[in-house]
């Protein structure tokens, strides 16, 4: 079952959900904030898409979901990171007001035996001022889109030293698999990390 309420000048998230929805589309409104707990009647939710609102709060466990694998936030003014479920699959933050993303607020335990399924991030047209940190290819390691990044004017020279779009989208355009170098240790992980950066070749 899907809900689609898509470009209704909603400034609230909808009430009275039905219990057994799996989409739900609310595309081009004004929702500025997701409470604490809205989704726990919705557990058999698969898909939120929510680009092009106003969300500037989103509670911190509001998408702990067990069966959650798409999330579109993508053009809002979020910039406070949130608990991400281990079903996610795909998660787009694009064009928000983030300047940093704490991983480990987002990612807070490490279970090799039950990874994370994330497979796609997407982060550009944000304002963040340095590279991915590398705790981000421990629990998302599949694919990372930084992309560009929006300038404001507390930017200074040193966000323009650090902050490398195009190397770390070449990363994300390249196949690495970690089974391959049978991995077991963190160390072995950043090197590898590091060889494959700098060994990637753009497309132009």
């Amino acid at each position: 079952m899907q809900i689609n309420m898509c470009n209704n000048k909603l400034k609230s998230m909808p009430a009275d959900l039905p219990e057994s929805i799996q989409q739900i589309s609310l595309e081009n409104n004004s929702i500025a904030s997701i409470p604490e707990g809205y989704f726990k009647k919705t557990p058999n939710l698969l898909s939120l898409r929510m680009p092009h609102n106003k969300l500037k709060s989103v509670a911190y466990s509001a998408f702990n979901l067990s069966k959650l694998m798409e999330l579109h936030l993508g053009h809002n003014q979020l910039s406070k990171p949130f608990f991400v479920s281990r079903t996610l699959e795909h998660l787009y933050l694009n064009h928000n007001d983030y300047k940093d993303l704490n991983i480990s607020l987002m990612c807070p335990s490490l279970d090799l035996g039950n990874p994370n399924m994330l497979t796609y991030i997407r982060l550009d047209n944000n304002k963040l001022r340095g590279p991915v940190d590398y705790y981000a290819y421990r629990c998302f390691p599949r694919r990372i889109f930084y992309g560009n990044q929006r300038k404001d004017n507390e930017e200074d020279s040193e966000t323009k030293k650090y902050v490398k779009p195009k190397r770390l989208l070449c990363f994300a355009q390249c196949h690495f698999s970690l089974h391959k170098y049978n991995i077991k240790h963190l160390s072995t992980l950043i090197h590898c990390i590091a060889m494959h950066v700098n060994s990637c070749k753009c497309n132009k």
